[in-house]
């Protein structure tokens, strides 16, 4: 197993992914999700009564889709990030809106960005109709595919990483160095930790 892959808290579940490629579509796909399930709640303001959204309760919507909450009652997402990603605290209090004892939201142009699109997306439904709010939910979670391949531990994923991308546009320098460089950072790290 490549050392950078270990984290202790995520292995205690056998239905933890690493995204190898694609973390860009993904995270922009859930941000989406959460600013029109968000919305919703927000613009309807049903009190006492069960807010249903394309068809399904909205607690069942997010549920299914954000987080899942233990009996402490806290929050378990399904998309997020390792604890030691300066994202992870940002994911949950900025774009998820959970609350944190922790605070420690450290902004970087990452997190910048994952603020940019919330707002973006939260400008572009502000106006729309309940149905129009549904059919893009419907879209999003019903339409849009993505290709998983699960990848051994044994199998190089840097290698793999390549391959997926080689396959028409070639991947530029940039990606490929950095690529290379993730690699070797690994290397090292592995090394130094026997």
């Amino acid at each position: 197993m490549e050392y950078w892959k270990i984290d202790y808290g995520a292995y205690k579940s056998d239905n933890v992914f690493y995204i190898v490629d694609g973390q860009q579509r993904i995270t922009t796909s859930i941000i989406l999700i959460s600013v029109i399930l968000n919305n919703t709640k927000e613009t309807q303001q049903i009190k006492d009564k069960t807010l249903w959204f394309s068809d399904e309760e909205y607690n069942d919507l997010y549920k299914k889709y954000i987080a899942k909450s233990n009996q402490n009652g806290e929050y378990l997402y399904y998309f997020r990030y390792t604890a030691d990603n300066p994202s992870y605290e940002f994911l949950k209090t900025k774009i998820f809106e959970n609350k944190s004892i922790s605070n420690t939201n450290n902004e970087t142009l990452y997190t910048a960005n994952l603020e940019n699109a919330k707002k973006f997306f939260k400008e572009k439904i502000n106006n729309f109709t309940l149905k129009q709010k549904e059919n893009l939910f419907k879209k999003v979670t019903e339409q849009l595919l993505f290709n998983v391949y699960e990848i051994s531990n044994d199998l190089d994923v840097f290698i793999a990483f390549e391959t997926m991308n080689n396959r028409g546009k070639k991947l530029s320098n940039l990606e490929l160095l950095k690529n290379r460089l993730i690699y070797l950072q690994n290397l090292k790290m592995k090394i130094n930790f026997l």
